[in-house]
């Protein structure tokens, strides 16, 4: 049985990071949207409704949890998971304090994604 296409918006200022993304989600059947800063996320964000979150860890000017904290702000309520290569604990329950669902470390396993994917948004209604 194939996932649900989801409407999944990705977060990293890395362009290769973000085609790969971009690349392996297409090819799941999900639609992506992408940004390359959390500014540029906040402002798309506002005419959005994402099924779900994917955002870098590290990006300059605002990081991955800045950009989750500012996005609860403006009603973005979706699940958010956090692609980087970061594995702190201290981080993670920063995360965690937050909502981020998931943490997956880069270069990151496609099957793995998808799966986390369709657990974190098999209540969302289609």
């Amino acid at each position: 049985m194939s996932a649900t296409p989801r409407n999944i918006f990705v977060v990293d200022d890395s362009p290769v990071a973000r085609a790969s993304l971009k690349t392996a989600l297409e090819g799941h059947g999900h639609t992506v949207t992408e940004a390359a800063s959390g500014g540029e996320a906040l402002m798309k964000m506002q005419r959005l409704s994402p099924d779900l979150l994917i955002v870098d860890l590290h990006m300059p000017g605002m990081d991955g949890l800045q950009l989750v904290t500012q996005a609860r702000k403006i009603q973005v309520d979706c699940p958010v998971i956090v692609v980087t290569t970061e594995t702190g604990s201290e981080m993670k329950a920063a995360g965690a304090s937050l909502g981020v669902k998931a943490w997956v470390r880069k270069p990151f396993d496609t099957t793995k994604l998808c799966g986390a994917i369709q657990m974190l948004t098999a209540d969302r209604t289609d």
